[in-house]
């Protein structure tokens, strides 16, 4: 699907240079139409995952909704996303939530989409939950509230969402809404990382595992942080693995690496090569590679 912006978590977030900066971009005017309280997650949701899914992605309406948003029609997309969306699709529900969020094709009204998102994820659709869990932490259509964001998050990691794992790794690590727990993220990570974790339902890029747990492993192996032994050479190949999926984290990384001949032979060549890639990753790539 040709989406233009949607799906974003953040969009033309600015590249992360250190961990505190990998929750991702603060939020553009705090709240800004703020929903009334959304009825908190229950214990357990279950995944809309399978046969279920596979039928509401080949679901006629929605597909005629995401050619229309192709053509760039997004008034006529809109209102086809929200005939998909009550007929019981989540994921027209949700993309619907994208469009109030980014103002295409109806007023952009955060609140809304977060109710739009809420409804989606309640139904077991990982993008929703991860993009709620992102509200929740921002304060975009919501108030601010951590706990609540990574009662999200571990909905949809547990579904091997890319962008719910790193965010709930980042604040499993700093104790941020939950109690510290640096053995649990980091096996988070590892699993979400490995391109046979869990990854293959929502991650754009399947079994090539997770671009953004990628990333934010091989800054810590970098650096040698939270008791995990410095290890260069292991942090170099997640970084590679991660740009090689566009992620601007990464792509960065190895620019400033190979400028400074910084754990790699010099080579301006290639500094330039993934600095260019970065810059136009950071505007043009998919959600997942702008989470951090």
């Amino acid at each position: 699907m040709a989406q233009k912006n949607r799906g974003r978590i953040v969009a033309r977030c600015g590249i992360a240079a250190t961990l505190l900066m990998l929750a991702g971009c603060a939020s553009n005017g705090g709240m800004n139409g703020q929903a009334n309280a959304l009825p908190p997650p229950p214990a357990a949701i279950k995944p809309f995952d399978g046969e279920a899914h596979q039928a509401a992605r080949s679901d006629p309406a929605l597909l005629k909704a995401e050619e229309l948003d192709s053509k760039h029609d997004d008034q006529a997309a809109a209102a086809a996303y929200r005939a998909a969306a009550e007929a019981g699709n989540p994921i027209a529900r949700y993309l619907l939530g994208e469009m109030y969020s980014a103002g295409d094709g109806v007023s952009r009204d955060p609140a809304e989409a977060a109710r739009q998102f809420h409804m989606a994820a309640m139904a077991g659709y990982a993008p929703a939950q991860t993009h709620l869990g992102d509200a929740y932490e921002k304060g975009l259509g919501v108030a601010r509230d951590q706990v609540l964001a990574n009662r999200w998050y571990s909905f949809s990691a547990a579904q091997g969402e890319d962008i719910a794992s790193t965010r709930l790794a980042q604040s499993m690590l700093k104790g941020d809404g939950m109690p510290q727990d640096v053995d649990g993220a980091l096996k988070l990570l590892q699993h979400c990382a490995d391109p046979q974790g869990s990854g293959a339902a929502y991650h754009p890029s399947g079994s090539r595992g997770g671009a953004g747990c990628q990333a934010l492993l091989g800054i810590i192996y970098m650096g040698g942080q939270f008791g995990v032994p410095a290890d260069p050479d292991q942090g170099i190949k997640l970084f590679q693995r991660s740009a090689e999926q566009h992620m601007p984290v990464a792509e960065k990384h190895l620019a400033d690496f190979y400028e400074q001949g910084k754990f790699v032979p010099a080579d301006p060549s290639r500094a330039k090569y993934w600095r260019d890639q970065a810059a136009a990753d950071s505007d043009n790539g998919p959600g997942y590679q702008t989470a951090l």
